[in-house]
């Protein structure tokens, strides 16, 4: 009887344990699906990394690597508080790279590009469930990261100091700087990682699929490795830091227009009529499938003026992925500004400018994209026209000039 009881008893006991546990895993579960679960959840899932924060008129300095020949320098900008979400904006900015010697100023150059915010998942309370970038402070707005690969001179002394700062007066920029480095990873595990690191950047680097790359930049990118390094000085006085959470979640970049007309065959040229004084933008980007980090070779720039004046302008080409920005400045009058592709590769480009500035007859005017802060996108004029040499060594010409022609037609002797 006594056994039967005790039976009972460690029966009733189990019921009871059993009861407990499932009430305890209900409330998880419930628990799980709740606002401030999932937002705890994209902090878990995240890559939290620490920048160093740029102020304007700010710097920091890095000491360089004798064996160094390039740095790759990763940047995010930290948008004023307050700033909404609006994915379809555009958000330029620059930033200065100095490398000083013993001696003085062995490089210096001004690098620009533009970027966006990627956010998904609005939730009632303003947040966002999914977010390229982002840190604790939800006031704080991250953009997208941006990436520049700087080379350095081949010839320099064995100490190297490089000076970041950024480019505009205005903008607050994060940076992480890394030195390139080669390794091979000969266990399958390692190898393994490498691989799924060389997706991640492959997605940084360029719009194409891992899988559509080819084999050589496949391999190239899982044997890559890049090294971080540190800021020289004293934390809190010589620089900042701020902690950034980031993720692979990222909005394919707005362009400017969709025109077929933004593309720039290797050894092809485009002409554009502005008016002045005007800033246009140029902009240059590569969509090749190669992620390896390569300029697309050089582009000449050739303003004409009405008067004959002519100014050229040498610009490296862009690296794949990262547009990056060529500002021009063009005095009172009428311009012809040439962009000639110089390299071996196809490259993409637009030119941005005020609408008023875009010299093209009124009733052939395209509706031109619009680009961030009421900018548009400049495009060439597609309509031929028959032209006729002229000069001391030619036959004498005689022609029938249309007194109806527009004002995009023109004759000079």
């Amino acid at each position: 009887m006594k056994t039967r009881s005790r039976a009972l008893v460690a029966l009733l006991g189990l019921m009871v344990g059993l009861a407990l546990i499932w009430g305890a895993s209900l409330a998880v579960l419930g628990n799980i699906d709740t606002p401030t679960a999932r937002r705890d959840a994209k902090f878990v899932n995240a890559e939290r990394l620490i920048f160093y924060r740029l102020e304007p008129g700010r710097e920091m300095r890095v000491r360089v690597p004798a064996d160094a020949e390039e740095l790759l320098v990763v940047t995010h900008e930290l948008l004023p508080d307050g700033t909404p979400y609006a994915p379809e904006k555009q958000y330029q900015y620059g930033l200065k790279a100095i490398l000083r010697g013993p001696d003085g100023v062995l490089l210096e150059r001004a690098i620009f590009t533009r970027t966006r915010q990627s956010k998904g998942q609005p939730q009632e309370d303003g947040t966002f469930l999914e977010e390229s970038a982002f840190t604790t402070h939800a006031e704080q707005q991250v953009t997208d990261e941006r990436e520049f690969v700087l080379r350095l001179p081949k010839e320099r002394p064995d100490y190297a100091v490089l000076y970041l700062r950024p480019a505009g007066t205005n903008d607050t920029l994060l940076a992480r700087v890394y030195v390139r480095a080669h390794r091979t990873l000969p266990l399958l595990a390692s190898q393994k990682l490498a691989q799924a690191r060389a997706e991640v950047r492959a997605g940084r680097a360029t719009f194409e699929p891992f899988e559509k790359l080819s084999g050589e930049t496949r391999r190239w990118l899982a044997e890559e490795h890049w090294e971080r390094l540190n800021a020289e000085g004293e934390a809190g006085t010589d620089y900042q830091i701020e902690p950034v959470y980031r993720t692979a979640y990222r909005l394919p970049l707005v362009e400017a227009t969709e025109s077929v007309q933004e593309r720039l065959g290797a050894g092809r040229a485009v002409a554009l009529n502005v008016t002045g004084p005007a800033k246009p933008v140029l902009w240059l980007w590569s969509d090749a499938t190669d992620a390896k980090a390569q300029p697309h070779g050089p582009v000449t720039v050739r303003t004409l003026s009405a008067d004959g004046t002519a100014h050229t302008l040498e610009l490296p080409g862009p690296v794949a992925g990262s547009p990056m920005s060529h500002p021009l400045e063009l005095p009172e009058g009428v311009h012809t500004v040439m962009v000639r592709n110089d390299g071996q590769e196809d490259l993409r480009y637009t030119v941005e400018g005020p609408f008023e500035s875009w010299l093209l007859p009124a009733q052939s005017r395209p509706s031109p994209g619009v680009a961030s802060e009421g900018r548009v996108a400049f495009l060439p004029d597609t309509r031929r026209t028959e032209a006729f040499a002229t000069g001391p060594a030619c036959p004498v010409l005689e022609l029938d000039i249309d007194p109806r022609m527009d004002a995009v037609g023109g004759w000079c002797a």
